[in-house]
C-alpha cells in the first residue's frame, strides 16, 4: 500500500467519524422538546418538571415559546438539600387538570418515581424521545376520580 492509499484511508475514516459526531446529539435537546410540547399544547400548558436546578429551568424557560405554568417536583435549596413533592402533595395539585406534561431531565434522582405515580392516575398518550430528557403527556382518565383520603 502506498502512502497515498494510507492518506486516503485515514481521510475516509476521519471524515466518516466527523459525520457521525455531528449527526448524533451530544447535549439535551431542549429546543426540540419544548417545540414539540408547544406544538401539541393549547393555551397555557402545565409542565411538571423533575430535575430542577437553575440551568435546566433556565433552558426550559429560554426555549419554550408559549405560555406555561411550571410545577417543580424536585429542587435543592442548598448544596446538598434535595427536596421533592410527595405523592400526597402532588395529586391534589393536579385535581381538575385535563392534561399536562411531565419532563424528566437526565440524571434525575427520582428516576421513574413520578412517571409511575402519574401512570396509575392518568392516561399517558404521547411519549416522544429526546436526547437527555424524557417527555410525557398525560390526560385525565375518563370517569376517574381521585379517592378522598382522610
Amino acid at each position: 500500500m502506498t502512502s497515498r492509499g494510507v492518506i486516503r484511508g485515514l481521510s475516509f475514516f476521519s471524515l466518516s467519524s466527523l459525520l457521525v459526531y455531528y449527526a448524533q446529539p451530544t447535549k439535551a435537546q431542549w429546543r426540540e422538546a419544548t417545540g414539540f410540547i408547544s406544538d401539541h399544547s393549547s393555551a397555557e400548558s402545565l409542565i411538571l418538571f423533575d430535575k430542577g436546578g437553575y440551568s435546566n429551568e433556565f433552558m426550559l424557560r429560554d426555549y419554550y415559546t408559549g405560555n406555561f405554568t411550571l410545577m417543580k417536583l424536585t429542587w435543592s435549596e442548598g448544596w446538598r438539600d434535595f427536596q421533592q413533592i410527595s405523592e400526597q402533595e402532588l395529586l391534589p395539585q393536579l385535581d381538575g387538570q385535563e392534561d399536562f406534561w411531565l419532563i424528566l431531565a437526565r440524571n434525575s434522582k427520582t428516576q421513574d418515581y413520578y412517571k409511575n405515580i402519574l401512570d396509575q392516575h392518568y392516561h399517558r398518550d404521547i411519549s416522544p424521545e429526546f436526547y437527555g430528557m424524557e417527555v410525557y403527556h398525560y390526560t385525565r382518565k375518563p370517569g376517574y376520580f381521585f379517592p378522598i383520603k382522610y
